[in-house]
């Protein structure tokens, strides 16, 4: 069965960090452990993130109701998702912990995820330093620097949308500008996410998972090319106005790195 991925949940937080401090250990096909506290019921489920698919994940849930599926054990494959993690996993709740594994394919090896292949795509803001600079520096609002916190804590690539320069890694020097997408007609959208995409498709070849932090204008054609050749596209952060959005980064930032 099919279940749809959770857009909130109290136990998202806890999932994600997680999987991010002990993918190594997951990846080696050892079982990560989560707290989270009492409740809940006793289960097993095998679900499948698949590649592409944003919307929901696969099970071998038996029930017939799906919404009597397992809270816990769904935001789980929610942080999986948000982590970039595809393949099967099996996710076993019991006395407040879940326990979560790979699934070994059929020549007994659990599937490694490929840092190489997701990225964390980060939108720019109005707010920037007056002077060239490293474009991780440039801009300073809030927002940017919970943003960069939380993705550098992950360990995985990430980037810049930037409505001058297109896709900008972190350590790249650029100077201030004052371009946005907001004041941009849909057709020069257009043309902005074509470049996006081609130096997308130079910078990550063989892109498998997409993780956007930005927000409907730098997602609208970028995100549905991506779906288009079966990249998983997230978006943690959808649906969340500003102020949900300062608290959601700051529940998440200084995580430890990925190992």
């Amino acid at each position: 069965m099919d279940i749809a991925f959770v857009n909130r949940s109290r136990f998202l937080v806890a999932c994600e960090d997680s999987i991010r401090q002990d993918r190594a250990e997951l990846e080696a096909g050892r079982k990560v452990r989560i707290e989270l506290g009492k409740g809940g019921y006793r289960g097993r489920v095998v679900v499948t993130i698949h590649p592409g698919d944003s919307a929901s994940f696969g099970s071998d849930w038996m029930a017939a109701d799906e919404t009597q599926f397992p809270a816990r054990i769904k935001a789980a494959a929610t942080a999986l998702l948000h982590c970039g993690c595809v393949g099967q996993f099996e996710v076993a709740h019991a006395d407040g912990a879940l326990h979560i594994r790979c699934v070994p394919d059929e020549t007994g090896k659990t599937k490694k995820n490929d840092r190489g292949h997701t990225v964390y795509l980060v939108s720019c803001v109005g707010q920037k330093l007056g002077e060239s600079s490293l474009a991780k520096d440039l801009y300073v609002s809030d927002w940017f620097k919970k943003a960069r916190s939380y993705v550098e804590a992950t360990g995985y690539p990430w980037f810049i949308l930037s409505a001058e320069y297109g896709l900008v890694a972190p350590d790249q020097r650029i100077a201030p500008y004052e371009k946005t997408l907001n004041a941009m007609t849909a057709g020069e959208r257009r043309q902005w996410a074509s470049k996006v995409i081609t130096q997308l498709d130079e910078a990550m070849p063989g892109l498998t998972h997409a993780v956007f932090l930005a927000g409907q204008r730098y997602r609208e054609f970028l995100a549905s090319h991506l779906e288009s050749r079966k990249v998983a596209v997230a978006v943690p952060m959808e649906g969340l106005r500003i102020g949900e959005q300062l608290s959601w980064l700051s529940r998440r930032r200084g995580k430890r790195r990925l190992s």
